[in-house]
């Protein structure tokens, strides 16, 4: 799941909501880290 949201093949928010993934501590932050890692592109 990790490697997914770094590589840029999955939302860490998506994951988040669908339960596969879950977080400890305060969600705005993986929110704003999420920003930290690409994003995969349309086509």
């Amino acid at each position: 799941m990790c490697d997914d949201v770094v590589r840029g093949r999955t939302s860490a928010l998506a994951a988040l909501l669908r339960g596969a993934a879950t977080v400890e501590g305060d969600p705005e932050l993986m929110v704003l880290a999420q920003r930290l890692f690409p994003r995969r592109r349309a086509g």
